[in-house]
């Protein structure tokens, strides 16, 4: 797992990770996520304050998941969840 040129975090193959991502989006948007990623038999690995890709992200619009793969691979996904957003202005 990549992200960005200076963090980075071996996953285990053939075994199951957890992902689990969280920002704010909307007029709140700060222009910042979190990734925090489990890997089995350890601790949650918590990467904070990650630049989203471009700094006028405010809307979800598409969610799709690939493989930067240059030979032959196959992964899993197994209980993906999008919750509602709930309103920060609450």
């Amino acid at each position: 797992l990549e992200l960005g040129e200076t963090r980075s975090l071996e996953l285990p193959l053939d075994q199951w990770v957890g992902f689990e991502i969280h920002t704010t989006l909307g007029e709140q948007a700060d222009g910042k996520w979190s990734l925090h990623v489990k890997v089995p038999a350890g601790q949650a690995k918590v990467f904070r304050d990650l630049p989203f890709g471009n700094t006028q992200f405010k809307k979800l619009m598409w969610v799709g998941f690939m493989s930067n793969a240059d030979k032959k691979t196959v992964f899993f996904l197994d209980e993906f969840h999008l919750p509602p957003a709930t309103l920060a202005t609450k």
